[in-house]
């Protein structure tokens, strides 16, 4: 959820549920073929080291989405 410019020990990660009601806050996406709401409402900061492998890219419009949905979450 951050820029690639930054080089930090932690990262902002957006988590995900398959079970999460749908809000205008939050953004579906299909990951290894299951539908799953993006949380932009529990963006939070992790250490690097916690991530685990890739399981997906997203395409550019997802990613609007996503900065539309965080946009408005964080009243931006």
């Amino acid at each position: 959820m951050q820029s690639d410019r930054l080089h930090l020990s932690t990262v902002l990660v957006a988590p995900t549920s398959a079970h999460a009601r749908p809000a205008r806050h939050r953004v579906l996406i299909d990951v290894e073929d299951v539908q799953t709401q993006v949380l932009t409402e529990q963006i939070h900061a992790i250490d690097v080291d916690q991530l685990g492998p890739l399981v997906a890219r997203l395409s550019p419009q997802a990613m609007s989405d996503i900065r539309a949905a965080m946009a408005w979450t964080l009243d931006l």
